[in-house]
């Protein structure tokens, strides 16, 4: 449906488009997922053109929840990551694919999200490992943040 909606009107090839293989055992689908990319990008870091990323409630992003395993993960693309809220296994990228990309675009909608959003941009003392979201740092690309009104509500607005 994402490829339908998403992707094939802009005529991306598919062969440009990897899925992850969410019904297979964990590991074994980030090893895979990980072993395509390289072979795409033909380097240790793919460099996407752009990544968009949601922010939760929590503060997390992609699949890198609070205290999660994969937020420590340096050597990796993609991880399995274990979800203890969640009571199971979420699959991910790193934040060394994530950081890699050219673009990095965060899009977040709701008053729900205002003082999680207020933390992660103006900067709290909460580490990353309850932040998950404020490890998403470009190494040279740009991070685009996309919010509507009543997430905004708590933010400074000279920061924004």
């Amino acid at each position: 449906m994402a490829f339908e909606t998403m992707l094939a009107p802009l005529q991306i090839p598919e062969s440009n488009v990897f899925r992850w293989k969410g019904e297979a055992e964990p590991q074994r689908a980030a090893d895979e997922y990980e072993t395509q990319l390289k072979s795409f990008f033909a380097s240790g870091l793919p460099t996407f053109d752009l990544i968009l990323l949601g922010l939760g409630r929590d503060g997390h992003t992609a699949s890198l929840f609070p205290y999660s395993p994969a937020i420590k993960v340096t050597n990796r693309i993609a991880a399995a990551n274990w979800v203890e809220k969640l009571d199971s296994f979420r699959l991910t990228l790193t934040f060394g694919a994530i950081n890699n990309a050219k673009s990095i675009v965060f899009l977040v909608v709701g008053g729900d999200k205002a003082a999680v959003l207020r933390d992660v941009i103006e900067g709290t003392n909460k580490p990353v490992e309850e932040l998950p979201s404020k490890g998403v740092r470009p190494v040279s690309g740009t991070l685009t943040w996309l919010i509507d009104e009543a997430a905004a509500g708590y933010l400074d607005h000279r920061t924004i």
